[in-house]
């Protein structure tokens, strides 16, 4: 999820054919899905990206359209990503797209958590304002819950043991597989490979990243086997995807 507050200039997000701008002043929330990006020469943009889904992988905010709200009338929400971003700066010496893959201490990790949690409280506070409140969860299976669980913590770079998370729930593999597809509308291994190839994006999009680190980090053995994974899951190869730096 992302949230930006234009301080200069204008910012436009068009998803499918509906194009949302803010200029200086505003707020402008896209909507977590692919988007192209318009950015004016003079753009100043204060920007909080983070991750907010439940586990089965379902928005924590169901998003219709791009939001637009006035700074305003929000104004702990500058407040507070303002504190954000001096602690970050204080701790990261270049903390642009990727802080959240920078290695930190784990007290300075707390550190930022507690204050990201104030922006966040705010944020809630604000898109409640206009409606917008978290939305529930589909109805999931307990055991399903615990398996995704399970998938949420698991290493990006070590394989994931179907037969072991099965286990793990007290299900067998085709059991656990059908519950999967009922509530998520996917099996497991296509739920990991979602989960891999949005990782394997976001590292993509890292600047100066090489593709034989994103395979890497997923736990290939060659940058080949990856561009492969890679092209099958969206219909490009990593660097294709790369460059195509305003497609996000």
């Amino acid at each position: 999820m992302t949230a930006w507050l234009v301080c200069r200039g204008r910012a436009e997000v068009v998803h499918g054919k509906i194009a949302t701008a803010a200029n200086a002043g505003q707020w402008l929330i896209p909507r977590p899905i692919s988007r192209l990006q318009r950015f004016s020469d003079d753009i100043e943009l204060l920007s909080v990206n983070f991750f907010a889904h439940w586990p089965t992988g379902e928005p924590l905010f169901d998003l219709s359209e791009a939001l637009v709200l006035e700074a305003r009338d929000h104004p702990q929400m500058e407040q507070r990503a303002m504190a954000l971003d001096e602690l970050i700066g204080s701790l990261v010496a270049s903390h642009g797209y990727g802080v959240y893959m920078r290695e930190m201490p784990v007290e300075s990790y707390l550190r930022v958590q507690q204050v990201f949690m104030g922006f966040f409280r705010v944020l809630i506070e604000a898109l409640a304002s206009v409606g917008l409140t978290p939305a529930p969860p589909g109805s999931t299976d307990a055991r399903l819950s615990l398996a995704l669980n399970l998938i949420e913590r698991h290493p990006y770079n070590q394989p994931i043991s179907l037969p072991q998370l099965a286990q793990a729930a007290g299900l067998s593999v085709v059991h656990l597989n059908r519950l999967a597809v009922q509530h998520l509308g996917k099996t497991l291994r296509q739920f990991c490979d979602r989960r891999r190839g949005e990782y394997a994006r976001r590292c993509l999009l890292l600047p100066g990243i090489q593709i034989k680190q994103v395979a890497l980090n997923l736990g290939f053995s060659t940058a080949g086997h990856f561009s492969r994974w890679f092209s099958k899951q969206y219909g490009l190869s990593p660097r294709q995807f790369q460059s195509q730096p305003r497609l996000v």
